[in-house]
Formats: C-alpha cells, sequence, structure tokens
C-alpha cells in the first residue's frame, strides 16, 4: 500500500488503503470465497425459518413481481452456491468502477488534504466502459392479493400490509414519512 505521508500510523491510512486496494485489486482467495458462500447460504437457509423475514420476502415478492427488488435480498441457495472467483472477478471488474461509485468520508480531517490522499489512491483506477447500470421502474400497480401462510412452529402471528408507494423525489415523500 502507497504510505499516506501526513497520515502515517493512523487508521485512515490503512482503512482507505484496504479499501481502494480491495476495490481495484481483489484477489478472491478461495478459501475466503468457501467461507463467504457457506456464510452466505447459512443466512439464506436461516432466513428460510424464521416467519418474519420468510413473510417480508414473500410480501416484496407479491408486491413486485419480477422486478429486482422482489427478489430475495440474500439470494438464493442455487445460485449463491454455483457462484466461482471468476464470477465474482467478472462483476467486479465490469461494475465497481469510478464512473459508477460514489464515495463519502466523514470524519475529523482537512477536506483538501483527504481528497489528495484518495486522488493519490486512486489514479490507477479504470473507468468502466459499461454505461451505469438503470433499474427497471417498479410495478404501477398490482391487484388486490391475500395470501396466508401457515407456520405451525412460528411462536405469534406476522402481519403484512401494503402496496408501492410513491417515490422518494416525490414532493410529498416527507409528508408521508412524518405521517408514518
Amino acid at each position: 500500500l502507497p504510505p499516506l505521508a501526513d497520515c502515517e500510523g493512523q487508521p485512515a491510512e490503512l482503512g482507505l488503503g484496504l479499501m481502494f486496494e480491495c476495490l481495484m485489486h481483489p484477489s478472491f482467495p478461495a478459501d475466503a470465497l468457501e467461507r463467504q458462500r457457506d456464510q452466505q447460504i447459512s443466512a439464506i437457509e436461516e432466513t428460510a425459518t424464521q416467519p418474519h423475514p420468510r413473510g417480508s420476502q414473500l410480501f416484496k415478492a407479491l408486491i413486485y413481481g419480477d422486478h429486482p427488488l422482489g427478489r430475495p435480498s440474500l439470494g438464493k441457495k442455487e445460485i449463491v452456491a454455483k457462484l466461482t472467483a471468476a464470477d465474482c472477478r467478472e462483476f467486479q471488474q465490469s461494475v465497481i468502477a469510478p464512473n459508477h461509485a460514489i464515495l463519502v468520508v466523514v470524519g475529523d480531517f482537512t477536506a483538501a488534504a483527504m481528497a489528495k490522499k484518495i486522488e493519490g489512491l486512486t489514479k490507477d483506477w479504470k473507468p468502466s466502459d459499461l454505461p451505469k447500470p438503470k433499474p427497471p421502474a417498479p410495478p404501477h400497480g398490482t391487484v388486490l392479493v391475500e395470501k396466508i401462510v401457515s407456520d405451525p412452529t412460528a411462536a405469534q402471528v406476522h402481519i403484512f400490509l401494503g402496496h408501492l408507494g410513491i417515490t422518494r423525489n416525490n414532493p410529498d415523500y416527507f409528508k408521508l414519512l412524518v405521517m408514518a
């Protein structure tokens, strides 16, 4: 890692250096990938046994349908199980790029000095040729759906009620947020 002269020995130097090394030059070692895959699969399996996360996921699937927001947030076990280092590397190289990133740094430092440090750490970071991802718009409306899932192992009932709301750029967003 390149040393940051006026930040020597401070956590910021190590933290920024490690973060940009991981973003720009990830290695995806086999043992770490396997460990992460096992943890992800365990989390997926654990979520499948808990009534609240199961209900939440079913609710999102009913509201959003095939839209990406309707997908399981932890992924699907069968997909996670097949991921390889090459898959991760291909995704990282095409999507994790300075023209697709936003960096926020908060702390006790001089903005100009921090900007200079970050510029030094990222000078070799190449932009991606892919356009910035554009997620599809959520569906416009849904029909009334009632879904009852019986779970004899659940200690209590979990009820989800709702529909698609307004977007965050709607002028009424903050009014509705305060009302909630």
